[in-house]
């Protein structure tokens, strides 16, 4: 009858969006024997099982750009760190003020995918000429959209619509206690980056400086129902003098903490001090309606 051919239809029609819609791993950073330069990105499509280089579909950055992102941290236009609102009363997005900087390599990074985009938290750099390893000067955070990257990749699209990486500082609320405890540096003491802070109450302002979870091996997880990113835990590295013969020494420090980030507000939180450590790393699972298979078969270089 009527209904047997609308339950068919129906069926059909999910069978189609099943097919059109793909599921991909995303694997970003990381170093190799042959490549400590570079912040690449992978996307693994789970129902053809190919690799797809996304790195390749990106803009590259003039030097300029790049001179620019190491000498500033914000844009001369951004807002107030501690401004919520602008003089009208709305939100301040953060990524209206965003810098096109892409992520300088990285490995022990932790990353997340929300509204198509990946985001970048933390991470540890190396140092190629005294063989250390550090985190960034400051607690930087970064973005790319996926989607027009794995279109790109697919299908082709004008190099116009394919947008690079994009950085904010994010925005700290200052933890319930003012001193320094397990990597919440207070005052921008040593061990970490920091950044002006927004107080937990909207009617107080404050001008304390404190640090974010700014560190590698870090893991978490998304919190959807409050749109949060959850992280505990890391690695903190910390360089000691260098000794007559220009010798150092690296020191770890194992975090236990736990923090929030705010994928609204762009607002790290701290939600408990911590004492034992915790480790982390940089994939994570992106899906797509975008159809088509990937043209490409090659698997990334181990890091």
């Amino acid at each position: 009858g009527d209904s047997s051919e609308e339950e068919e239809e129906e069926e059909e029609k999910q069978q189609q969006e099943r097919q059109q819609e793909q599921e991909y791993y995303i694997v970003s950073g990381g170093f190799s024997d042959t490549d400590w330069s570079t912040f690449p990105l992978y996307a693994f499509d789970i129902s053809t099982e190919t690799w797809t280089d996304l790195s390749a579909q990106l803009p590259t950055p003039s030097s300029s750009t790049l001179q620019n992102c190491k000498q500033s941290t914000v844009r001369p236009d951004s807002p107030n760190p501690n401004a919520i609102d602008d003089d009208t009363g709305n939100p301040i997005n953060l990524w209206n003020y965003s810098m096109d900087c892409p992520p300088p390599p990285r490995m022990s990074h932790y990353t997340v995918v929300r509204n198509d985009h990946l985001y970048v938290f933390g991470g540890l750099l190396y140092d190629d000429h005294g063989g250390l390893f550090y985190q960034e000067d400051r607690d930087f955070v970064y973005r790319i959209d996926l989607h027009y990257l794995v279109v790109a990749a697919k299908e082709g699209l004008p190099g116009d619509m394919v947008k690079g990486w994009e950085r904010i500082l994010p925005r700290i609320v200052v933890p319930p206690s003012a001193s320094s405890s397990n990597g919440v540096d207070v005052g921008g003491s040593t061990g970490g980056s920091t950044s002006s802070t927004t107080s937990a109450t909207a009617s107080t302002t404050t001008t304390t400086t404190v640090s974010g979870p700014n560190r590698g091996e870090m893991k978490g997880g998304y919190w959807h129902k409050e749109d949060k990113v959850i992280i505990h835990g890391g690695l903190r590295v910390h360089d000691t003098p260098r000794d007559a013969l220009g010798m150092g020494r690296q020191v770890d420090t194992n975090l236990g903490d736990v923090w929030s980030y705010d994928l609204t507000t762009d607002t790290w939180e701290r939600m408990m001090p911590g004492g034992g450590g915790g480790g982390g790393g940089g994939g994570g699972r992106y899906g797509t309606t975008s159809s088509g298979s990937s043209s490409q078969n090659e698997y990334p270089a181990a890091r």
